[in-house]
């Protein structure tokens, strides 16, 4: 039964985990493999020129590894090892990769990637604009408040073709429509609400439709109660 356990805990300290990333120095203290390791520093034939050399870490061992403060090696690039292991830099012997097991050999061949496509949806974007009263107010730079507006949303192309409103630069790939809403006659009025109207339905390439429907000068509009 002891000679069974034995054969077990062998088995199972031979599987090191290869973190991901890894420098490709090896993980340095790693157990030994499961390749058939029985060969040491005296019965190597050309065992590392550090084996038997006293040491305190295993950075102090070239090609082998620090054990009770002597630098050890199990095998070298030639032998020690058997079928499907190989011997690491540190001088043990570790399961090659794909035999059910990894070793510290710095191996990335294991991290997953993960490849993201994105989309391109199509925003819908409907502008609301006040027509009360006080859209003719002073917004600054010898406009007023509908000016302004309309300069930001459509541009100025009559007076101005250099002044490029939103719609334009972006109706390729934003359907974009306008609403107006005021409350015909104001606070006064038989309404308690303002009154939303859709002057251009929402939908690609909208510029002109929105531009013939929004005129540039709040005049135009004959709306200029407040809003109620």
């Amino acid at each position: 039964m002891r000679s069974a356990l034995s054969i077990v805990f062998v088995g199972l300290s031979s599987l090191v985990l290869v973190a991901c990333g890894d420098s490709g120095a090896g993980d340095s203290r790693g157990t030994g493999g499961s390749g058939g390791v029985t060969l040491d520093c005296t019965t190597l034939t050309n065992p590392p020129p550090d084996c038997q050399k006293s040491c305190t870490s295993d950075s102090q061992c070239e090609a082998s590894f620090c054990s009770n403060g002597v630098c050890l090696a199990q095998c070298t690039a030639d032998e020690g090892c058997g079928t499907g292991s190989s011997c690491n830099i540190s001088g043990r012997c570790v399961p090659d990769m794909g035999t059910g097991g990894t070793g510290g050999t710095g191996n990335t061949n294991g991290c997953q990637s993960v490849v993201i496509t994105p989309t391109r949806s199509i925003p819908n974007v409907m502008f609301l604009v006040d027509e009360s009263g006080s859209m003719d107010a002073s917004f600054g730079g010898g406009l007023d408040r509908w000016q302004a507006a309309h300069q930001a949303i459509v541009g100025n192309p009559d007076a101005d073709p250099a002044v490029v409103g939103i719609v334009e630069q972006l109706q390729s790939i934003v359907r974009f429509g306008l609403t107006t809403y005021h409350s015909q006659g104001g606070s006064s009025g038989p309404r308690g609400c303002p009154i939303f109207e859709t002057e251009v339905a929402i939908a690609l390439d909208n510029h002109s439709a929105i531009d013939l429907a929004y005129p540039s000068d709040f005049q135009d509009i004959g709306v200029d109660t407040p809003t109620g």
